[in-house]
């Protein structure tokens, strides 16, 4: 009789009343499905796999997309509508003015980029001088015959 009992323990309610129905060789419930129904040894439960996100080809028309969409802005008591590229560029100078290093550079750069900056003449920190004494004198009349003969030669 105990023999009974162990079979009907491993088979479920509906088969168990039946006497006649296939033996399991363990219990099936809650993340226990049927042998019938597991998946194949070597096969996958997803044949085909996640599908591919479509590419993008080309990603400036997005980016424009993107850069151009209104968003209201509030300056003092006024709400504008700008778009998002121009809320950014402000929200960046408004770092730079609180003194934020990443910021000030990125607004520079950006300045530059946009040919805001006029390229500054670099000065040379070197200053030539005429030697003191017997050196200068030597020096005055080579260079004092030197403009002789080149003034010479060209009259």
């Amino acid at each position: 009789m105990s023999n009974e009992n162990d079979k009907n323990a491993t088979l479920g309610p509906q088969q168990a009343a039946d006497g006649d129905a296939p033996k399991r060789a363990y219990e099936v419930g809650f993340g226990k499905p049927p042998t019938a129904s597991q998946f194949k040894k070597g096969k996958s439960g997803n044949p085909k796999g996640r599908p591919k996100a479509a590419e993008i080809s080309d990603v400036a028309p997005l980016i424009e997309d993107i850069f151009s969409e209104p968003v209201k802005v509030r300056q003092g008591e006024q709400i504008r509508t700008v778009s998002n590229l121009e809320a950014m560029l402000h929200a960046q100078i408004v770092h730079a003015l609180k003194g934020e290093p990443k910021a000030i550079r990125t607004v520079f750069n950006l300045g530059a980029k946009a040919g805001l900056f006029s390229k500054a003449q670099q000065k040379s920190f070197i200053e030539i001088i005429e030697p003191d004494g017997e050196a200068g004198k030597i020096l005055r009349g080579y260079h004092a015959d030197r403009s002789a003969r080149s003034n010479g030669a060209g009259a």
